[in-house]
């Protein structure tokens, strides 16, 4: 894949972080962070299953060789997804992004 395409793919994801942000705050003061999150993943496991289906099943065979620690992500995932939901409409979307963005910055210099 080229770099620009890889860019724009990243930049695609940026915004979708965005629109979530915003979406999930709106769903967390009208229905709840459970509910809220939990509308998310099933409507995205729900989406995956079928392609899933489509693909045959992928390569999940492959998952035996992932380290124990890598399916965490789904934990992590309900924390992001909650915690964004939770913190925008009571601090607003720049400032709850902002903060996740340095955290996310600080944590990788950590890892790297």
């Amino acid at each position: 894949m080229s770099t620009f395409f890889l860019i724009l793919l990243a930049l695609l994801g940026g915004a979708a972080v965005t629109l979530q942000a915003q979406f999930m705050g709106l769903m967390d003061v009208g229905i709840g962070t459970r509910e809220s999150v939990f509308i998310t993943y099933a409507s995205g496991g729900l989406v995956v299953t079928i392609l899933m289906l489509f693909l045959r099943g992928g390569n999940l065979r492959a998952a035996a060789s992932v380290p124990w620690y890598a399916f965490m992500a789904g934990l992590l995932g309900l924390l992001i997804v909650g915690t964004i939901g939770y913190t925008v409409p009571r601090i607003g979307l720049t400032t709850a992004l902002t903060l996740v963005v340095a955290a996310q910055f600080l944590s990788a210099v950590l890892i790297d």
